[in-house]
């Protein structure tokens, strides 16, 4: 369904339904049949969700809302974040089957709305839109994979019913404990995701860092906390009941413990919030306890499987994360690699091998430890190749000593921390918490000093994928001791997964390519020759957030270059220059130039600064000898002519400026593309400055609906009066152009990206 741009016919869906029935009881091809019938089951929930999508007219102007809160707060530095499960919508009540559910932020408000309470607001609605990137996370699938059909803020409201007052909760008290201590911890980031599964306060620099050296899972509550936490669980009771004798002739000690150690990882889940990943992890705990409570044995694929079908059933867009079958990979491979190495009778719950000393594990432990750690790199460097385009090296040996930290230290002492914290005794739970944020000290150590290695993580390019994964997948099947007709699929699927990886359009001497970047209100654009790259505006930040560098860093992964050779910052607006400290990177050793002084080094864009690149003429076309009073107007103006075409970058260029290009260059000013001044203002684009560069085709970098109304109705009639076409960032997302001794080739995101979630009723 990820990759369906429309839902399937009445009569496609109902056909496939039949057929996916006749052969699950054919049973020779039951295979297909379940999947078959999985599509159908997929596009029925999709079509659910687009019903449900709320009518046109409650995103024209303000409404009122009446519902409840559904998800606990998020806090900001001045707003308040919360999903909302709408009941009625001016007054008009709303049938349960058909709520939907907002996602609204509430600016300088000194009101926290809680999980439960009913509220009554007034908001402003606008539709779920993200950044149309070929990199970067898609928020609009995000959304809709989610149930929220609409985003907003809230102008007014007020509260109708507080929700049952139970108290702070354990996790509200944790926080608040770990908050409140936070000065004299290293690490109240990441105790906080790893006790009660909050990892909000984890920075974009330690996001990065723990990709890079592979410890992310370690802070998502997974497979191994529930698992660890059941198994400690099961220690401590074991010994509680063991005095215990009346339990033998009613209910023997071993399944007791089972038992209540399943309560235990519930509740830990619970406050956790269920994310799909603990979730998982639950359902696939209580399917093996209850297989040894019943005495049945029950192999790793069957369990994987009765998993999956269930989270297919009740929720078919869980299927469809990330963090989903990279969980289920990663149990799939661990469990293949010790296949036959496992004890699953009542009296063993932890791998064992009988064989072997008692009294002498430890060795036998590391080689589990290794052949684990060595299983799953080799098993997952395909798919987080293929994911994120980047391999580390150093996460084998990094999770050679994290895992064992978190799993006999960090994880148990903060479990005892949260439960000694709930009951009172906080200054205990104190010191637990300060020796939690030791340990974690002492595997960030080891791991910063392996991620400043130059080795440490290996870039991909797209078209080198494909080698990895074909070697990668010989591997899996050499070591997890694959059947021949099974690996054959395997490695099948492998082979027409990396069609998906295309080589980058390679230019010749004179040709060159520019790409736009959906930033959103702004402006960013890459623009390459056959050797060489040149950055022209680097669109806005908000926070640590840049939506242009998830799209820079994936042009330069194709293209196996580390570094702009020029960075052009228009001028200071942070609409055009907001995005540059998040590829500080990507400027090491680079030439940058500015129409207005940005940063120490760089240089003025002025006349008759000029250079070549494979053939291709870069000259900045800025008036001399004039100088303007309003900032747009000392935006750099780039001029591009290869041997085939020619484009005019402007910034935030206005009339005055216009005037003044006109009247020096002229004819010099011709582009077969123009970057629209300004974003279509009404302020820009004059008929004398169009005569002159008379292009075939406008650029028009702007967002959606933005609060500036661009472009102007008049600026864009001025376009078409003159024949000049425009694309629009807005409606089509990134734009890719390249000039060829053919001509200009035009491709825009929306042409190769049509999904069932997109908004394209814009």
């Amino acid at each position: 369904m990820s990759l369906q741009s429309a839902l399937l016919p009445a009569a496609v869906a109902a056909g496939l339904l039949i057929f996916g029935l006749a052969s699950v009881r054919a049973g020779i091809v039951r295979p297909c049949g379940w999947l078959f019938m999985g599509l159908v089951w997929s596009n029925v929930f999709a079509a659910w969700l687009l019903h449900h999508r709320p009518p046109e007219h409650w995103f024209l102007d303000q409404i009122q809302v009446s519902g409840s809160i559904s998800e606990q707060s998020k806090m900001g530095d001045d707003f308040v974040r919360f999903n909302f499960e709408v009941e009625s919508v001016n007054n008009a009540r709303i049938s349960e089957f058909r709520s939907p559910k907002f996602r609204l932020s509430w600016f300088d408000n000194y009101q926290v709305p809680k999980k439960g309470e009913q509220w009554r607001l007034t908001v402003k609605l606008r539709r779920p839109r993200g950044y149309w990137n070929t990199d970067g996370f898609d928020y609009e699938k995000f959304l809709f994979l989610e149930g929220i059909t609409g985003l907003g803020y809230v102008l007014a409201g007020e509260r109708i019913q507080r929700g049952p007052d139970t108290g702070p909760s354990v996790k509200t008290r944790f926080s608040k404990r770990i908050n409140a201590s936070s000065s004299t911890l290293l690490y109240p980031d990441l105790i906080l995701a790893i006790a009660v599964g909050d990892r909000g306060l984890i920075t974009a620099d330690r996001w990065e860092l723990l990709r890079k050296t592979g410890l992310s899972h370690l802070v998502a509550i997974s497979g191994l906390h529930i698992g660890l936490v059941a198994f400690w669980s099961l220690v401590l009771i074991r010994f509680l009941v063991y005095p215990l004798k009346f339990c033998n002739g009613i209910f023997p000690k071993k399944y007791l413990a089972m038992t209540l150690s399943v309560f235990c990882a519930f509740a830990y889940a619970q406050i956790a919030g269920f994310p799909v990943p603990t979730l998982r992890a639950f359902v696939m705990l209580v399917i093996v306890v209850s297989a040894i409570l019943l005495l049945k044995r029950v192999s790793l694929v069957a369990i994987l499987a009765a998993t999956i079908f269930m989270f297919a059933w009740l929720n078919p867009s869980s299927i469809f994360s990330t963090a989903f079958w990279l969980s289920f990979s990663a149990v799939w491979i661990l469990g293949s690699a010790f296949e036959g190495r496992f004890s699953t009778t009542v009296n063993g719950m932890i791998p064992i091998n009988t064989s072997r000393n008692r009294f002498r594990l430890l060795i036998p432990g590391v080689k589990r430890l290794l052949i684990a750690q060595l299983a799953l790199f080799v098993g997952l460097t395909p798919l987080l190749g293929f994911l994120f385009q980047e391999m580390s090296l150093i996460s084998p040996i990094i999770n050679l000593l994290a895992v064992p930290v978190f799993g006999l230290l960090v994880i148990p002492v903060v479990m005892v921390g949260l439960v000694i914290s709930s009951i009172g005794l906080e200054s205990f739970g104190d010191q637990l918490i300060r020796l939690t944020d030791f340990f974690i000290f002492l595997v960030f150590n080891f791991a910063g000093f392996f991620e400043q290695q130059s080795w440490s993580v290996i870039q991909l390019s797209r078209h080198s994928l494909f080698l990895l994964v074909m070697v990668s997948g010989f591997l899996s099947c050499y070591l997890l001791k694959a059947q021949k007709t099974p690996s054959i699929f395997f490695l099948l699927g492998i082979g027409i997964l990396s069609i998906n990886f295309e080589p980058p359009q390679k230019l010749f001497n004179g040709e060159f390519s520019i790409r736009f970047i959906d930033v959103g209100q702004g402006l960013a654009a890459i623009i390459r020759t056959q050797n060489h790259s040149v950055a022209y505006d680097f669109g806005p930040a908000f926070g640590l957030f840049s939506p242009a560098k998830d799209s820079i860093d994936g042009s330069f992964r194709q293209h196996e270059k580390d570094a702009f050779d020029v960075a052009v910052v228009s001028h200071r607006a942070a609409d055009h220059s907001g995005g540059l400290a998040s590829v500080g990177s990507r400027l090491q050793g680079s030439k940058i130039f500015s129409g207005q002084p940005l940063i120490n080094g760089d240089r003025r864009c002025v006349f008759p600064m000029r250079w070549h690149f494979d053939g291709v003429e870069f000259r900045f076309l800025n008036p001399p000898n004039i100088q303007f009073n309003e900032d747009n107007n000392k935006s750099c103006v780039l001029h591009i002519k290869g041997k085939f075409g020619a484009a005019l970058f402007t910034g935030d260029l206005e009339r005055p400026a216009e005037f003044a290009l006109s009247d020096f260059y002229g004819q010099e000013l011709r582009a077969d593309v123009i970057q629209i001044p300004h974003h279509g203002s009404h302020s820009s684009s004059s008929t004398l400055f169009l005569s002159k560069v008379d292009p075939k085709l406008g650029i028009l970098s702007r967002g959606l609906n933005n609060r500036y109304g661009h472009p102007s109705d008049r600026v864009v009639n001025r376009y078409r009066q003159r024949g000049i076409r425009i694309l629009d960032t807005a409606r089509v997302g990134q734009i890719d152009l390249v000039s060829r001794r053919s001509g200009w080739d035009e491709t825009a995101y929306i042409d190769r990206n049509v999904r069932i979630w997109r908004s394209l009723d814009l």
